[in-house]
């Protein structure tokens, strides 16, 4: 099953912002950035994060002011933690989602959407 996460972004008047969702367990199918009024220059980092740790799923700089549609795997990797490239498997979401957004205009605003597969 899959399921619809928002977060809607509204930057400082230093140009940064950080959005965390509730918490989700599963698997991320594919982001959705509608940047409404962010600079051109915006900066995204997109994290599956709880109290111990973040898990970087996905880094975008100068995101632009078209919407667009990311669909991130990650490597998987062997017994001695070689990456194999020709395994990729998708992120896991196991806590929240997370966007920080760097250089995104003064007072600007904009929405990620993240496709979430749950079971």
């Amino acid at each position: 099953m899959f399921q619809l996460i928002k977060l809607a972004i509204t930057v400082t008047a230093g140009g940064a912002a950080t959005v965390v969702s509730e918490n989700y367990n599963g698997l991320l199918y594919g982001l959705k950035y509608v940047p409404g009024t962010l600079d051109t220059g915006a900066d995204l980092t997109i994290s599956s994060t709880q109290s111990e740790c973040d898990i970087t799923i996905l880094t975008i700089t100068n995101a632009g002011t078209s919407e667009v549609e990311w669909y991130p795997r990650l490597n998987s990797c062997g017994a001695t933690g070689a990456a194999n490239t020709d395994y990729l498997v998708l992120p896991p979401v196991i806590g929240a989602l997370k966007v920080v957004v760097a250089q995104g205009g003064i007072s600007m605003s904009g929405t990620l959407y993240g496709i979430l597969l749950v079971d």
